[in-house]
């Protein structure tokens, strides 16, 4: 299955499913501010529940991914930044509204995956910065991903989809080269090919498996010392399948598209 990391989205005629992704497989506790750039997403009704991930670019404003939007009311969403345990309410934590949204004009939401699954979020207050709460660096607008990758985030940390991370998660990834990604999605399944976009996409491994985004972990960044690469937006479900890549959105193809909307 693909999954994005926080909408399930089966493909009945096949034990593969593309859905969003929302957590980590295989990973290992953070360590304490190792990510002070990355916040919790909170989806708030009778209860409040981590759903999304996503980035600090600046005091106001949030990178995420544009499925982790979906249909809710603002005033249904906050984020949570400084946070390292989901249930942790000490002073460290921050917790702020959305005022606005900004998805990408290129995503389809009526796709059963897009690319151009970015989104920007607008806080109606401002964080404060402090050493739980740092923004995360931008890349140079069009370079390239090599090499190995960290991702972060909460969310399911194993393969059965059962158990879900209340403390954050990491784990180092190696990039995938384009066509290595679009082989191994087009013999999972050919009718995959051509799902990938070169320029709006990048994808993990290990193709091995056992390593993977999941559930929870949708919109968190994927970063390379600090610097914000991907966007988690989605998988192939069972999580951590043998020989199935993570998918994410190039954050180096939206760098001129994000600056221009945040005015930095």
């Amino acid at each position: 299955m693909f999954y994005y990391f926080f909408l399930i989205l089966c493909v009945m005629s096949s034990s593969y499913d593309a859905a969003p992704t929302f957590s980590i497989v295989g990973g290992h506790d953070a360590v304490r501010n190792q990510f002070p750039f990355h916040v919790s997403i909170r989806q708030c009704d009778d209860e409040c529940f981590h759903d999304c991930g996503g980035a600090i670019l600046n005091e106001r404003w949030i990178l995420t991914a544009a499925h982790c939007t979906g249909d809710t009311d603002l005033y249904e969403r906050y984020i949570v930044a400084g946070t390292y345990n989901l249930k942790e309410t000490d002073g460290s934590i921050q917790t702020i509204g959305v005022e606005e949204y900004i998805i990408h004009p290129s995503f389809d939401d009526e796709l059963e995956v897009s690319a151009h699954d970015i989104a920007l979020w607008k806080l109606n207050a401002s964080l404060v910065f402090n050493d739980h709460v740092q923004p995360v660096q931008l890349p140079e607008q069009g370079s390239d991903v090599v090499g190995m990758a960290t991702l972060s985030g909460w969310g399911v940390e194993d393969e059965d989809e059962i158990y879900r991370a209340d403390t954050m998660q990491a784990v180092d990834l190696p990039v995938l080269s384009y066509q290595d990604c679009q082989d191994t999605l087009s013999s999972l399944r050919p009718t995959w090919f051509g799902l990938l976009d070169e320029r709006a996409n990048l994808c993990t491994g290990p193709l091995p498996g056992h390593l993977s985004t999941c559930d929870g972990d949708s919109g968190g960044p994927l970063t390379q010392k600090g610097v914000a690469v991907g966007v988690v937006s989605w998988g192939v479900r069972p999580c951590g399948r043998i020989g199935a890549p993570s998918v994410y959105t190039r954050i180096s193809s939206y760098v001129d598209w994000i600056r221009e909307k945040i005015k930095t």
